[in-house]
């Protein structure tokens, strides 16, 4: 899946609930927010980061000369999700995904 706005509803619907509504929002409580564009901004990476370590899952992104590798971990270190792609956030968002079993 490309990095973007459906990949982004995924990751916010993994991380904390958000049901998806609108193309650009999600439903939190009784209003409409935007999406965090978790898959293509590194600032919004950093918090996903913080979010799934919250769910006891970790992120590892390693950079690589043409790409970065994203690998999810336990506490006890055993990897539960795994993605490689040109871009850090895009390759944390997959990788994210597949340690929730929703891998695409």
């Amino acid at each position: 899946m490309q990095a973007g706005r459906e990949l982004d509803a995924l990751v916010a619907g993994a991380l904390k609930g958000w049901e998806p509504g609108f193309i650009e929002h999600l439903k939190e409580n009784d209003g409409w927010i935007l999406i965090p564009q978790y898959s293509t901004d590194w600032r919004r990476m950093g918090e996903l980061v913080e979010e799934a370590r919250k769910q006891d899952i970790y992120l590892d992104i390693l950079p690589n000369e043409t790409c970065y590798i994203s690998e999810t971990k336990t506490m006890s270190n055993a990897t539960i999700g795994k993605a490689i792609k040109s871009e850090a956030p895009h390759a944390a968002c997959l990788a994210f995904l597949e340690a929730k079993g929703l891998a695409i």
